[in-house]
């Protein structure tokens, strides 16, 4: 399973890197003054996709006037920044330990799903998934992390997506749900599994051995909670957590909350269902 393989990957493959927390508790918590103040100019150039730091456009005209008399467009090493903000935190290698809502999507029984059709369409499948997630991020101010095969992993950090990062988690689901109804190819429903959760990780750079900075990942329990989650999900349902229904301020009958048991999750975890 792509989730498996996903955390996996974070464990393993890189290493996380230290330092800068100040910048970092600024940029991903509070908000930099410095993008908070890009963020109210650039918010009145049209038009999306944006960066998810400064709001930077970069299509239409706002695009093109940035690109064209500042230099700022869109990065090529991570298209949900600025190639400006890119290089900031490039410069400034490290995280800190960030209160967040997270989302864990992949696809259920992809590999029967692909034998279902040719390699290509399969492929087209997961690239419109894909831009279905960074559309759903891009209407509630979330960012894609990583994709992973047929995998989704997206945060929500209060220093880019605001105070109510709970409610715009949730937002995404739904729109999610929606979305990939209107995809199916061939009558074939896309069975997608969703979990969000809200809690405490560490947002940061992640380096290779080579000590370059790859990409920006999150560790720690919640992060592997989110992700058991999302695998307790069943296809086209999104499961929220009770820590993220209450940030959220949803109102649920807590007899319809669910408790299945999560691998390698040893407290408890209440779940409402989504379908």
């Amino acid at each position: 399973m792509q989730i498996n393989r996903a955390i996996s990957a974070m464990k393993h493959d890189y290493q996380r890197q230290d330092g800068n927390e100040e910048v970092w508790k600024l940029v991903l918590i509070e908000g930099h003054p410095l993008l908070l103040s890009k963020k109210k100019r650039f918010g009145f150039l049209p038009r999306d996709p944006r960066c998810k730091l400064c709001t930077a456009p970069f299509k239409g005209i706002g695009g093109w006037l940035l690109s064209r008399f500042q230099g700022i467009r869109q990065s090529k090493r991570n298209p949900l920044f600025c190639n400006a903000c890119d290089e900031f935190l490039r410069a400034y290698p490290g995280g800190t330990d960030t209160p967040m809502t997270m989302m864990f999507v992949d696809i259920r029984n992809s590999t029967g799903l692909s034998a279902q059709m040719s390699s290509k369409a399969f492929m087209e499948l997961v690239s419109e998934l894909r831009n279905l997630a960074l559309d759903a991020m891009a209407k509630t101010d979330g960012s894609v992390l990583e994709f992973i095969g047929d995998g989704v992993i997206a945060v929500w950090p209060p220093g880019i997506a605001g105070a109510d990062h709970a409610k715009k988690g949730v937002a995404a689901a739904r729109r999610l749900q929606e979305k990939v109804k209107r995809i199916a190819p061939q009558g074939i429903d896309l069975p997608i599994g969703i979990g969000v959760h809200t809690g405490e990780a560490y947002l940061g750079t992640i380096a290779a051995a080579s000590n370059d900075i790859q990409d920006i990942s999150a560790f720690g329990y919640d992060v592997n909670l989110v992700a058991r989650i999302s695998t307790a999900a069943r296809a086209g349902q999104a499961l929220i957590s009770q820590a993220t229904c209450d940030a959220a301020g949803l109102e649920y009958d807590t007899g319809k909350l669910l408790q299945p048991d999560l691998k390698g999750i040893d407290k408890p975890a209440f779940l409402l269902p989504l379908d």
